[in-house]
């Protein structure tokens, strides 16, 4: 009988794991139906690609935390239904300000190079070449930054301030 229960509780385990597999982190959200209608661009609020040059696409998603207050930038990759942290934003009324894109790969100068901000410090590149799709962050009539595959995982670059 205990054997019986053993295997059970680890199926029971088992399929609580499959069923939480592919759901947002704890206390991170979609936005909701009525966020969505609030954003001028609700197709900008998930973006997909192969961000990390493994052949398989990749999704980058914005998500809400009631309980931070924040909006998250998170990557699912291909093959996974892991969410992976990439950045967080204060203040999740501001969602209608943020949005997420695919960014084609090309040459790309820095915002310490264009100016914007204090100078290029001597590890800091003035520009950075992806190999692949990128994701790009935007919060409107202020900045934009990429997360692009460095071959290790994703590494932000402010493209203006």
């Amino acid at each position: 009988m205990r054997r019986v229960l053993a295997v059970m509780s680890v199926v029971l385990s088992l399929a609580a794991s499959a069923a939480a597999a592919g759901e947002p982190p704890s206390g991170w959200r979609p936005p909701s139906s009525e966020e969505r209608s609030r954003h001028p661009s609700p197709d900008r609020l998930v973006a997909t690609g192969d961000f990390d040059g493994d052949g398989r696409a990749d999704r980058a998603v914005l998500l809400v935390n009631d309980r931070l207050d924040q909006i998250g930038l998170f990557v699912v990759r291909g093959g996974s239904d892991r969410y992976e942290a990439l950045d967080t934003v204060d203040e999740a009324w501001r969602l209608p300000d943020v949005s997420v894109s695919a960014e084609e790969p090309g040459l790309f100068r820095t915002a310490c190079a264009k100016g914007y901000g204090p100078p290029c410090a001597r590890d800091e590149p003035t520009q950075v070449e992806t190999k692949q799709v990128s994701i790009g962050l935007t919060y409107a009539e202020s900045s934009f930054s990429i997360f692009h595959w460095d071959g290790r995982g994703f590494a932000q670059v402010w493209i203006t301030d």
